[in-house]
């Protein structure tokens, strides 16, 4: 390994604890188990705290105005591509602007 190399993965391993705290894994048979609400939940105390303020308040109205609402109680390997596509088709008819659906489906809960 070279020197460059060695100083990549130094520093990865430095900061692996802090990669950790936002990253959360989880174990396949859980995501049965687990629906949006149960995974927003861990995002707001673990991923939540590191996020710049403006950052988490958007996510929270994405969240409590539109995906709780429509996705909410679906168990996570429910979710399917029809169900997004559904999701999305609710979102224009309420006459969101093409942005503004991008900006809920882009919102990081995990």
């Amino acid at each position: 390994m070279n020197s460059e190399a060695r100083q990549q993965a130094e520093a990865i391993e430095a900061f692996r604890p802090y990669l950790d705290a936002v990253k959360p894994c989880f174990k396949f048979q859980d995501l049965k188990r687990k629906n949006a609400v149960s995974l927003v939940e861990e995002w707001e105390s673990s991923v939540a705290p590191t996020l710049k303020p403006t950052t988490v308040r958007a996510a929270k109205s994405h969240l409590r105005t539109h995906i709780i609402p429509a996705l909410g109680e679906m168990s996570l390997m429910a979710i399917t591509t029809r169900n997004v596509q559904a999701f999305v088709s609710a979102l224009a008819a309420k006459g969101l602007s093409s942005k503004s659906i991008e900006n809920v489906l882009q919102t990081q809960a995990a």
